[in-house]
């Protein structure tokens, strides 16, 4: 069946026919400045940690060419996707610096989102009024029985302060 002239040809159908890295954008720009805006762009997404729109901006690009490319250059989209790899792994050794540094907010949503198996969490959805009165005494005194374990008393202590206790006995632990 033959496309209409609104449908674009897959990477994978070019690759099924024997035209792999054959570029299909609608650009009128040659392929060489084509090919360096691509690695401009590139640079710039690894330089803004992944925000297309920011990256997009200062390049010169609507987000729709940013997503064309995507769709038609199997190696710019591999690319794209190694550099929010890359970009998560920053931002999670930068989280998990702030929970050693005994940051309770931090600390707290580790908990909420790594914890949920351990009781940490649970949507409100799936909860009943009594069930979550049960869920939140369940909750604190498994908090209280870690708290014991580690040796520190929360009676009475704000938060911020809790938090940098238990960070500081985790970390001493850790050495």
């Amino acid at each position: 069946m033959a496309k209409s002239k609104k449908q674009k040809t897959s990477a994978r159908e070019l690759a099924e026919l024997g035209l792999a890295g054959v570029d299909t954008t609608k650009s009128k720009a040659p392929a060489y400045r084509r090919g360096r805006r691509k690695k401009e762009t590139l640079e710039l997404l690894t330089k803004y940690l992944g925000n297309v729109a920011a990256t997009c901006a200062k390049v010169g690009i609507s987000r729709a060419t940013f997503y064309e490319w995507r769709q038609t250059d199997a190696a710019f989209d591999e690319a794209v996707r190694e550099i929010n790899e890359r970009t998560l792994d920053f931002v999670e050794g930068k989280l998990l610096e702030g929970i050693r540094a005994g940051n309770a907010k931090l600390i707290i949503f580790y908990l909420v989102n790594k914890g949920k198996a351990r009781g940490y969490s649970r949507r409100p959805e799936e909860v009943d009024a009594h069930e979550a009165e049960a869920a939140a005494a369940g909750s604190a005194e498994l908090v209280r029985q870690h708290l014991e374990g580690l040796g520190v008393t929360a009676k009475g202590l704000p938060l911020e302060e809790l938090a940098r206790q238990v960070a500081a006995k985790i970390a001493g632990a850790q050495q």
